[in-house]
């Protein structure tokens, strides 16, 4: 990067100056992540991890006892916040597609369930 470019973009302290700055913590992240997969595959091995906090999940099959994806998505919600202290947000479509335009826009509200 040439001293231009430094110049041109603000520093997140310039922006916003009384703001506190912390560390990421990606190893912790990882690690809970780990742990929420986990849960995630106590209902169905069809697990396609997004990112490091997202999946989608197909509980078409699932042995879990449940009988309802809006059951499975409580549920995982509520280890979740059990396990880790974490609250969860959850979406269930009957497509990764339908899934995604109802959580649109929601995504940074946690402890919601979608459907």
């Amino acid at each position: 990067m040439n001293s231009w470019s430094r110049s041109a973009s603000p520093s997140p302290k310039r922006l916003c100056p009384h703001g506190i700055f912390v560390h990421p913590r990606f190893a912790a992240h990882k690690e809970v992540s780990i742990q929420i997969r986990d849960i995630f595959h106590r209902f169905t091995d069809k697990v396609e991890p997004l990112s490091l906090d997202e999946a989608y999940l197909d509980v078409t099959k699932s042995d879990s006892g449940f009988f309802t994806a809006t059951d499975i998505a409580k549920e995982i919600k509520r280890l979740i916040l059990e396990e880790t202290q974490l609250t969860a947000s959850a979406g269930v479509a009957s497509t990764k597609f339908a899934d995604r335009t109802t959580r649109a826009g929601l995504l940074a509200i946690s402890d919601r369930l979608f459907h």
